[in-house]
């Protein structure tokens, strides 16, 4: 389960899988209201179902999770309680957190530093303003291997070599979080069009395996599915990450109002309150009782009748993907899934 802990962000990625749930303002300009902003009563009891659930990790997400007025204090907090904290961000960060992180009592710099990781969700640096490129940097010159990186594939001309750089100048672990950008449920982002995977799958197998003699890999993240892939590419693959995972299955985020959805490009769908679950496996079986249908389907024509999803071997890319397909054909199909 991920904690969204604030629902503001001060970046503007075009394929944004969030963007249902962040509060922009005017212009994409972020609106500071204090509703924004999970309070600390519900941060609490947020670490009670996480203790109920037997969970031993909290995950941090925003927006831009760092940009919560109390943002130390929660991560302070997770750590005394026991829990690993794990950070994603894009790491623009502002010089209080900045000195959080380097000083002295800084949770990197104490006895409890194995606890605390970081997802950089980086893009290219030729998306980015100088100003973006230069908060990045000096944030990530702190982290050293309590880091990793994490990169989304939304256009077919991606380069994600550039993260080798990264990764060595600052001793980032080396790994890369892969995500296929998915269309997201009743909101327009940027996306790899379905006839369009086959040309990104060549394009990253290519460049894992130029990541992959500077003893880098790649780990995947939801979406991708088995047949955007060769079987050439699938060998190569399989020497340049920890292994192909065709993954899609609810990931389960929680809002600052402990409103629950069952992952970012689904989030307009079956929103629920986390208390009303007695642990995070009863809340994670009601989200599966929910797509179980649906999984069989896939997200494209080809998966119908494939073997390899009715084997479980590929889960058939995003559900998003082939919700926002079926949605095409019937304005109110959102509107009758969800209601069931």
């Amino acid at each position: 389960m991920n904690l969204i802990i604030t629902d503001v962000c001060n970046r503007n990625c075009p394929y944004c899988f969030a963007e249902f749930k962040l509060n922009r303002g005017a212009e994409g300009v972020p609106s500071y209201k204090k509703d924004r902003y999970i309070s600390m009563e519900n941060y609490l009891i947020y670490l009670d179902f996480l203790e109920k659930s037997s969970a031993d990790k909290v995950k941090l997400l925003g927006g831009e999770p760092t940009l919560h007025p109390q943002f130390t204090q929660l991560v302070d907090i997770g750590l005394e309680r026991g829990f690993e904290v794990t950070i994603f961000t894009n790491g623009l960060w502002n010089d209080a957190v900045l000195e959080y992180f380097k000083g002295t009592a800084s949770p990197l710099n104490t006895d409890i530093h194995s606890r605390v990781s970081f997802v950089f969700n980086l893009n290219e640096p030729r998306r980015q303003t100088e100003k973006e490129n230069r908060l990045q940097d000096r944030s990530l010159e702190i982290v050293g291997d309590h880091a990793k990186c994490g990169f989304n594939i939304y256009r077919t001309d991606f380069d994600l070599l550039f993260l080798g750089d990264i990764i060595e100048k600052y001793s980032l672990q080396k790994f890369i979080r892969m995500g296929l950008a998915c269309p997201i449920a009743n909101t327009p982002n940027e996306y790899i069009k379905t006839e369009d995977l086959k040309a990104a799958g060549t394009r990253l197998a290519g460049q894992l395996c130029q990541l992959e003699k500077r003893d880098i890999l790649g780990t995947f993240d939801c979406g991708f599915p088995l047949c955007m892939f060769s079987e050439d590419e699938l060998g190569s693959i399989t020497l340049s990450t920890g292994g192909f995972k065709s993954l899609c299955s609810p990931i389960i985020d929680v809002g600052a109002d402990l409103t629950a959805w069952p992952c970012f490009p689904l989030s307009s769908m079956f929103n629920v309150k986390l208390t009303d679950f007695k642990s995070g496996k009863e809340l994670e079986k009601f989200y599966n009782e929910k797509f179980k249908h649906l999984r069989q389907f896939g997200s494209q024509d080809d998966c119908l009748g494939c073997k390899y999803l009715q084997r479980a071997q590929c889960a058939g890319g995003c559900l998003a993907r082939g919700l926002v397909q079926w949605a095409k054909s019937d304005t109110t199909f959102f509107e009758k899934l969800d209601a069931n």
